[in-house]
């Protein structure tokens, strides 16, 4: 048996970026904040945990706030699928990397 790990995010799909942004930015309105996350800024950070990013984005925040705004992300995400299906995409080589492995 051969065992095969690798990162989701980049190896078979791509775009998942795109939906941060999008939830990122609506959990920032919905909260009150000015501040707006953007593909460049996800991207430089891509990899890190969402509450990272918001601690970055919002250097006042607390911990605990950065937290909230991550669970809350992950929570709309998870009640809008459309928007990940919207923003992702099979990378090129996916259907090339599945049949290898199969």
């Amino acid at each position: 048996m051969k065992l095969f790990i690798w990162d989701f995010h980049g190896t078979l799909e791509t775009g998942n970026e795109r939906s941060v942004v999008e939830a990122s930015n609506l959990i920032l309105e919905q909260n009150g904040y000015a501040e707006r996350l953007t593909e460049d800024m996800c991207q430089a950070m891509y990899g890190k945990k969402w509450f990272e990013l918001f601690s970055s984005l919002l250097p006042e925040a607390s911990h605990e706030q950065t937290v909230t705004l991550q669970e809350q992300c992950f929570t709309f995400l998870h009640a809008h699928p459309e928007i990940l299906a919207k923003n992702i995409r099979l990378v090129d080589s996916a259907l090339e990397v599945l049949e290898t492995i199969k």
